[in-house]
């Protein structure tokens, strides 16, 4: 008798976490390889100072495909 191996593909799958600027957790899971993972949740604020108000104007680093 002769027994063959036998594979199951699996996706690699890794955890992506959002923070806004103080390291607050604003949104957490997972995204498999290959995929670009996507905020879903209310746009991140700041609060204005005396000389500036603040809008957000993307992520740091910028999104890209998970590798």
């Amino acid at each position: 008798m002769t027994y063959i191996a036998q594979f199951e593909e699996i996706t690699r799958q890794y955890t992506i976490t959002f923070e806004d600027e103080d390291g607050t957790e604003l949104q957490s899971g997972l995204v498999a390889y290959g995929q670009t993972p996507s905020y879903t949740g209310e746009t991140p604020t700041k609060a204005a100072t005396d000389e500036y108000t603040f809008t957000h104007s993307g992520w740091t680093p910028e999104i890209t495909s998970v590798t």
